[in-house]
């Protein structure tokens, strides 16, 4: 069985969009390519759940790595977008279909531990580790 882990994601993000992972991890921060990389980012804390940091060291920004206050801006940057784009959602769905492939029976719905104030505000889906 393969192994979700931020490279898979990166991976099926760049196949649904059909471009080469390097657009991904590129430093520019405007673009086309941005929308990938945030909607990774996304993905990696919904069913990962690495912490801030973790996630940031993903990927290259202009001082390294992202920091913890872009992967937060990120995340709630494809929040809004779901919420507000009927297209966007659709496509957050299908890549999701895509993913949870590889977690198989492994995912189950656990308590929110992020703060209150924080976008996320229900249950988090999180990968267990059995």
């Amino acid at each position: 069985m393969n192994t979700l882990t931020p490279r898979t994601i990166i991976q099926e993000v760049a196949d649904y969009y059909k471009v080469p992972t390097n657009n991904i991890y590129t430093v520019q921060r405007k673009g086309k390519f941005i929308k990938y990389k945030h909607i990774c980012i996304y993905f990696i804390d919904r069913f990962l759940r690495l912490s801030l940091s973790e996630i940031g060291l993903e990927f290259p920004g202009k001082n390294g790595y992202l920091d913890h206050a872009t992967v937060i801006h990120a995340k709630k940057s494809v929040k809004n977008q779901i919420d507000t784009d009927k297209i966007y959602r659709k496509e957050i769905e299908e890549i999701e279909s895509k993913i949870r492939l590889y977690a198989d029976d492994k995912i189950q719905v656990v308590e929110s531990d992020f703060m209150e104030n924080d976008f996320y505000t229900h249950a988090e889906l999180q990968l267990t580790n059995n």
